[in-house]
């Protein structure tokens, strides 16, 4: 596969993944050739949950990783305020 097809493709699983997720039964630990090796908090309470932040770090199948972020969208303005433990 591609390596800017698979970042989209990864880039849309982060989006769906979480809080507010937009796809149902993304609870799985890969995709495709990409396994989740680390996301951060999704519970409400959490620093990235109250600024609308979440990230998540795939392990790729050649051995290197990649990480995906985005916000949800809730409260964008408070990301430049809030320290994320990721």
């Amino acid at each position: 596969m591609d390596a800017i097809l698979l970042q989209a493709i990864l880039a849309m699983d982060a989006y769906n993944r979480g809080y507010d997720q937009g796809v149902t039964g993304l609870e799985g630990t890969s995709i495709g050739s990409a396994t989740v090796i680390q996301q951060s908090g999704t519970a409400a309470g959490t620093p990235g949950f109250d600024a609308s932040f979440y990230a998540i770090a795939y392990q790729l199948a050649d051995g290197s990783s990649s990480s995906t972020d985005h916000s949800k969208g809730r409260n964008v303005a408070t990301i430049k305020d809030t320290t994320l433990n990721f």
